[in-house]
């Protein structure tokens, strides 16, 4: 958030250049009517999009050697970087994943979201509550707390329409759904709390990482041992 933030000053300073940048919602706006395809359908296709970016995460980090190095370098770095692996880069990797799915999300709500440099600062307070209610670690819980997310602020809308209240009431919906989720449970809905368990889980991860021979000598060193 803060580098967010640096950046949108060093993009103030370009303010001028910014003037000669169509908006791509308007001009795919246009394209939609053209070819007389309704916003909603962008809207499906956006659902579509989002549950299939899920899903593609989901498998990747639980079913694949790289999720299992993430999550191990995660739950405990120096091991797996004592097995050989270079975490450093792996961790850039996986920030350079995260760039380009929130990439690909921008892709999906251009149709009806104009596409600027500063349209990332709306979802990026969203982002952090989203994370906050389903509990760190856990791209299910993510995706659990960005269904509470929209639905409370959907409901937010609907109060400030029905009543003729001020917009903030929908801003302040989803900070409410956040505090209680977090007086309920301080980690999260899945987040996790047992750190016993947790270092356990990355141990039996890293040994799964270990090359054969290496685990057939550390197995050979310990019975000499005994």
């Amino acid at each position: 958030m803060g580098s967010q933030s640096e950046l949108d000053e060093l993009r103030r300073e370009k303010e001028a250049l910014l003037a000669r940048i169509p908006s791509l919602g308007n001009l795919m706006h246009g394209f939609s009517v053209a070819l007389t395809v309704q916003n909603v359908g962008f809207m499906l296709l956006g659902i579509v999009l989002g549950v299939l970016m899920f899903v593609a995460l989901t498998l990747t980090l639980k079913y694949t050697r790289l999720g299992m190095i993430i999550r191990a370098g995660v739950q405990d770095r120096e091991m797996v970087e004592a097995l050989g692996i270079n975490v450093k880069r792996i961790f850039t990797l996986v920030f350079s994943l995260g760039t380009g799915l929130a990439a690909l999300g921008g892709i999906g709500a251009a149709p009806f979201v104009p596409v600027e440099p500063v349209m990332g600062d709306r979802y990026l307070m969203q982002g952090f509550i989203t994370v906050v209610i389903g509990g760190m670690g856990s791209t299910t819980g993510a995706a659990i707390g960005a269904l509470l997310l929209g639905l409370a602020r959907a409901f937010g809308d609907y109060l400030a329409l029905k009543f003729s209240l001020t917009p903030a009431i929908s801003e302040a919906s989803t900070v409410i759904i956040m505090a209680l989720v977090l007086l309920a449970r301080p980690a999260g809905l899945l987040g996790r709390t047992n750190c016993s368990n947790s270092s356990v889980r990355g141990s039996k991860r890293t040994r799964a990482l270990a090359p054969k021979s290496l685990s057939q000598t550390m197995s050979s060193s310990s019975t000499n041992t005994a």
